[in-house]
């Protein structure tokens, strides 16, 4: 046998790729797009254009189910005294994530990490401990490390409401705290990254084309950036909280409290008076 052959019988001997996952976000099914369209423009109560049209026929929407995610002692996340310093990270995803690349260099420190994409919040949940040390046991709430805890929200600039805590029946008694400003709506970016509580600025697209075109001229002009960024998967409702509020829970008088966007490409710092540390903001999925 030539190495060819055998090359070729090794990949027959693979197994194949496992299929894709169906594609069950909201979205039009038809065949043809002209369809869908004229869907718009009239009433969707046929039943066969209501099922390939859901999304012309404004036919979408969320189904949200109200969890604890995590335990807060007079009103405040439960970390630890022994603590010398406490990360918040906004939009951590999945890759560059503190509790992989930071905590491991800071012995005394705690994170609190804020990463709305469900996806990516429960990648960071199961990486606490290995399965087979865990399998059919109780695990601690929102830990995503011995060192953290992981919140499933994005961050917002400031509440669209105040925050207020509750005791209601639903909770046994207990004080929720709800949170501030409800859901809003999250554009999911094809990378992970890029996924914003902003929309797509279209005058950066505009910027970039012009850009482009300088470029073919001059080679000493700056490179485009950001189109991975232009696609919109899918929009979903997450849950909020104001970036003040979420330092808030975080913080207590004796402890350094730096603040990160998106893992470890950029942040700032807050010190005890609240006082700016320095750093550069940096881009991040969930802000």
């Amino acid at each position: 046998m030539n190495g060819v052959a055998a090359l070729a019988a090794l990949f027959d001997a693979l197994p194949p790729p496992p299929p894709s996952p169906p594609d069950l976000s909201c979205r039009d099914t038809s065949r043809s797009p002209g369809k869908c369209r004229a869907a718009r423009l009239s009433n969707c109560t046929v039943p066969h254009t209501r099922a390939v049209c859901a999304k012309s026929c404004g036919l979408c929407s969320a189904l949200v189910v109200p969890v604890q995610v995590a335990t807060l002692i007079d009103g405040r996340l439960p970390i630890p005294q022994a603590a010398d310093k406490v990360f918040v990270e906004v939009g951590s995803s999945d890759r560059n994530t503190l509790d992989l690349e930071l905590l491991p260099n800071h012995a005394g420190a705690f994170l609190v990490s804020c990463e709305p994409l469900v996806d990516k919040y429960s990648r960071a949940i199961s990486r606490r401990a290995p399965q087979e040390q865990v399998f059919d046991l109780h695990e601690p709430l929102g830990q995503h490390h011995s060192r953290g805890i992981i919140l499933p929200i994005a961050i917002a600039p400031r509440p669209a409401s105040a925050t207020r805590f509750d005791s209601g029946s639903d909770s046994g008694g207990a004080q929720v705290a709800p949170l501030s400003g409800g859901a809003q709506t999250l554009k999911v970016g094809g990378s992970a990254g890029c996924s914003s509580l902003m929309d797509v600025h279209l005058g950066r697209q505009r910027r970039r084309r012009s850009t482009s075109v300088k470029a073919a001229n001059d080679t000493r002009a700056p490179a485009a950036f950001g189109p991975w960024c232009d696609h919109i998967a899918e929009q979903r409702s997450v849950r909020y909280l104001a970036a003040k509020l979420t330092l808030t829970l975080a913080l207590t008088p004796t402890l350094t409290l730096t603040l990160t966007q998106g893992g470890l490409r950029g942040g700032a710092g807050w010190r005890r008076a609240g006082r700016p540390q320095g750093g550069s903001g940096g881009g991040g999925g969930g802000t």
